[in-house]
Protein backbone atom coordinates (compact mmCIF):
# COMPACT_ATOMS: atom_id res chain seq x y z
CA UNK A 1 0.00 0.00 0.00
CA UNK A 2 2.67 2.36 0.92
CA UNK A 3 4.83 1.97 -1.95
CA UNK A 4 1.92 2.30 -4.39
CA UNK A 5 0.68 5.31 -2.89
CA UNK A 6 3.88 7.32 -2.45
CA UNK A 7 5.35 6.03 -5.75
CA UNK A 8 8.97 6.28 -4.44
CA UNK A 9 11.89 4.64 -3.38
CA UNK A 10 11.75 1.29 -1.38
CA UNK A 11 12.98 2.70 1.60
CA UNK A 12 9.92 5.14 1.78
CA UNK A 13 8.52 2.47 3.65
CA UNK A 14 10.59 3.14 6.70
CA UNK A 15 9.61 6.63 6.92
CA UNK A 16 7.43 8.77 9.57
CA UNK A 17 4.91 10.11 6.51
CA UNK A 18 2.74 7.46 5.50
CA UNK A 19 -0.66 7.42 3.34
CA UNK A 20 -2.73 4.65 2.30
CA UNK A 21 -3.82 3.79 -1.12
CA UNK A 22 -7.17 5.96 -2.07
CA UNK A 23 -10.66 3.84 -3.04
CA UNK A 24 -10.50 5.13 -6.29
CA UNK A 25 -7.13 3.03 -6.87
CA UNK A 26 -8.20 0.10 -4.91
CA UNK A 27 -11.16 -0.56 -6.70
CA UNK A 28 -9.40 -0.72 -10.03
CA UNK A 29 -7.30 -2.98 -8.33
CA UNK A 30 -10.04 -5.13 -7.29
CA UNK A 31 -11.73 -5.11 -10.54
CA UNK A 32 -8.61 -6.07 -12.40
CA UNK A 33 -8.04 -9.27 -10.09
CA UNK A 34 -11.56 -10.30 -10.35
CA UNK A 35 -11.13 -10.05 -14.31
CA UNK A 36 -7.81 -12.17 -14.13
CA UNK A 37 -9.48 -15.07 -11.87
CA UNK A 38 -12.84 -14.79 -14.27
CA UNK A 39 -9.85 -15.51 -17.18
CA UNK A 40 -8.30 -18.15 -14.79
CA UNK A 41 -5.16 -16.44 -14.88
CA UNK A 42 -5.40 -16.36 -10.89
CA UNK A 43 -6.84 -17.98 -8.10
CA UNK A 44 -7.59 -16.06 -5.28
CA UNK A 45 -7.93 -17.66 -1.81
CA UNK A 46 -9.47 -16.02 0.87
CA UNK A 47 -7.99 -15.97 4.19
CA UNK A 48 -8.75 -16.44 7.71
CA UNK A 49 -9.11 -12.92 9.88
CA UNK A 50 -9.47 -13.94 14.17
CA UNK A 51 -10.15 -10.87 16.47
CA UNK A 52 -9.93 -11.86 20.03
CA UNK A 53 -11.64 -9.47 22.42
CA UNK A 54 -13.60 -7.87 19.52
CA UNK A 55 -15.67 -5.69 22.71
CA UNK A 56 -12.69 -4.14 22.95
CA UNK A 57 -12.51 -2.24 19.38
CA UNK A 58 -14.21 1.30 19.05
CA UNK A 59 -17.35 2.47 16.58
CA UNK A 60 -14.67 3.45 14.01
CA UNK A 61 -13.29 0.17 13.57
CA UNK A 62 -16.72 -1.36 14.00
CA UNK A 63 -17.87 0.87 10.94
CA UNK A 64 -14.94 -0.19 9.30
CA UNK A 65 -15.39 -4.12 9.81
CA UNK A 66 -19.18 -3.49 8.19
CA UNK A 67 -17.62 -2.36 5.03
CA UNK A 68 -14.84 -5.33 4.97
CA UNK A 69 -17.30 -7.97 5.67
CA UNK A 70 -19.40 -7.21 2.64
CA UNK A 71 -16.53 -7.24 0.43
CA UNK A 72 -16.49 -10.49 -1.91
CA UNK A 73 -12.63 -10.18 -1.73
CA UNK A 74 -12.86 -9.88 2.29
CA UNK A 75 -11.54 -12.71 4.57
CA UNK A 76 -13.49 -15.27 6.72
CA UNK A 77 -13.82 -13.73 10.05
CA UNK A 78 -13.92 -15.10 13.68
CA UNK A 79 -14.09 -12.72 16.58
CA UNK A 80 -14.28 -13.99 19.97
CA UNK A 81 -15.54 -11.76 23.17
CA UNK A 82 -16.51 -13.46 26.93
CA UNK A 83 -18.96 -10.18 27.03
CA UNK A 84 -22.31 -10.97 27.79
CA UNK A 85 -23.87 -7.27 28.11
CA UNK A 86 -21.64 -4.26 27.77
CA UNK A 87 -21.53 -0.72 26.95
CA UNK A 88 -19.84 -0.04 23.20
CA UNK A 89 -16.68 1.05 23.33
CA UNK A 90 -16.61 4.68 23.09
CA UNK A 91 -20.37 5.09 23.23
CA UNK A 92 -22.91 5.75 26.03
CA UNK A 93 -25.19 2.37 24.22
CA UNK A 94 -25.14 -0.99 25.74
CA UNK A 95 -25.62 -4.07 23.42
CA UNK A 96 -25.43 -7.73 23.78
CA UNK A 97 -21.18 -8.52 23.62
CA UNK A 98 -20.82 -4.75 23.59
CA UNK A 99 -21.06 -5.19 19.71
CA UNK A 100 -23.08 -2.61 17.59
CA UNK A 101 -26.53 -4.55 16.52
CA UNK A 102 -26.12 -3.76 12.95
CA UNK A 103 -22.76 -5.90 13.09
CA UNK A 104 -24.29 -8.15 15.30
CA UNK A 105 -26.89 -8.74 12.90
CA UNK A 106 -24.30 -9.99 10.30
CA UNK A 107 -22.87 -12.39 12.65
CA UNK A 108 -23.23 -16.29 13.58
CA UNK A 109 -23.15 -16.36 17.43
CA UNK A 110 -21.52 -19.88 18.87
CA UNK A 111 -21.47 -20.30 22.59
CA UNK A 112 -19.08 -22.00 24.03
CA UNK A 113 -19.05 -23.79 27.88
CA UNK A 114 -16.64 -25.16 29.83
CA UNK A 115 -15.79 -28.55 29.04
CA UNK A 116 -16.86 -31.49 31.87
CA UNK A 117 -14.62 -33.60 33.67
CA UNK A 118 -15.49 -36.29 31.26
CA UNK A 119 -15.10 -34.51 28.21
CA UNK A 120 -11.80 -33.18 29.34
CA UNK A 121 -10.69 -36.94 29.96
CA UNK A 122 -12.08 -38.01 26.56
CA UNK A 123 -9.63 -35.00 24.74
Amino acid sequence: DILNSKKKKLLSIFSECKSEISFKKREKIGKVLERWEEEKKIKIFKGILFIDDIHLLNNESYSFLGKIIENRLSPNFFFATNCIKEKINGLSQESPHGLPIDLLDRFLILSTYPSSKIEIEQI
